[in-house]
């Protein structure tokens, strides 16, 4: 039976180790080798196809449920009644480029609204009928939307 001493234990098993790493380092070596581009993320703000798929910003698909690919607005209280044929509507909004009062049934004149900061305010007028008015209000950047719409009556 042989006996290795502490001392030259080490060194035997310093010199497999090493051998190991030498076979390891030479046998990772190929002919052809395969480069991965860096993962680059979609940064949904910048108006750049950061990730190279020829999407930029909210039309790429991993921007989906972003905050900044997300459109909305509000429409602040109004009064239940209205005595007069104008009414300034008004609201906030998150991300819209655009805001515009489409609709007002059964009768009065959609308006575009003007966007400041987070608010937004219009002006509609010929509310000239003492009914029921309901109002649709849409705000957009590009293909995104968010809608809102209220009531209020017209009386003498």
């Amino acid at each position: 039976m042989k006996v290795f001493s502490a001392s030259g234990f080490r060194a035997a098993a310093g010199l497999a180790a090493a051998g190991a790493f030498i076979f390891v380092f030479t046998a990772s070596k190929c002919q052809n080798e395969t480069i991965f581009p860096p993962y680059v993320a979609e940064i949904c703000n910048d108006n750049i196809d950061n990730n190279g798929d020829g999407k930029i910003d909210c039309a790429d698909p991993t921007c989906d449920g972003s905050a900044a690919c997300t459109v909305s607005i509000s429409i602040d209280v109004l009064p239940g009644i209205i005595t007069t044929d104008s009414l300034k509507l008004s609201g906030h909004q998150t991300n819209a480029t655009s805001i515009a009062v489409v609709s007002v049934t059964p009768a009065g004149t959609p308006a575009q609204a003007t966007i400041t900061g987070d608010t937004w305010t219009a002006e509609l007028s010929n509310l000239n009928q003492n009914t029921l008015y309901t109002v649709t209000v849409v705000g957009s950047k590009g293909e995104l939307k968010d809608t809102a719409q209220t009531t209020f009556t017209r009386a003498n």
